[in-house]
């Protein structure tokens, strides 16, 4: 909702990037090794009827996949904003209002989200921006607080305890 703390965030992640694509550069990869063993045990690829991928297979992308990205912010003074084009884009973005109301992002494969809400439709809306992409059911992540984990919780099992509830209506003579 603060504009001003999200375009605060861009040279930080820029500088991360770019010691990043140094890194790789290097062929400093360890610490990513590491984080995609631990990341694909979390959630493996055969739970989704993949391949696993080796981190070996990824580690050639890397290079250029960290050159292509964009870091950006969408809200309402910024200039630079998501724009979809039949072209795949590799982007980082920061947002609030704008990334929070219905938005599905296509091929997001992970937020991190600190956004909290007071209401349940704001939180159903802020709920929905992972888009379905064959093939990367194994990737997509949301790092938030704890209190909004329990939050989202709470209201999927309510959600759920709806849609029972009209399915029993529905059956129903």
């Amino acid at each position: 909702m603060r504009v001003v703390p999200q375009l605060e965030y861009l040279d930080p992640i820029r500088a991360f990037v770019k010691r990043l694509g140094l890194d790789v550069a290097a062929g400093r990869t360890e610490h990513l090794q590491q984080l995609w063993a631990a990341e694909t045990a979390r959630e493996p690829a055969a739970r989704h009827g993949l391949r696993p991928v080796a981190f070996d297979e990824l580690e050639v992308a890397l290079a250029s996949a960290i050159d292509e990205l964009k870091v950006l912010a969408d809200n309402g003074k910024s200039v630079d904003r998501l724009v979809y084009s039949d072209e795949p884009a590799t982007v980082i973005a920061v947002g609030g209002n704008t990334l929070s109301r219905g938005l599905t992002l296509e091929g997001l494969v992970s937020s991190f989200f600190l956004r909290s809400s007071g209401t349940y439709d704001t939180l159903l809306q802020m709920g929905r921006w992972f888009g379905y992409r064959p093939g990367y059911g194994d990737l997509p992540r949301i790092w938030t607080t704890q209190q909004l984990a329990d939050d989202f919780e709470f209201l999927a099992e309510v959600e759920d305890a709806l849609r029972a509830e009209i399915q029993r209506y529905r059956t129903m003579d």
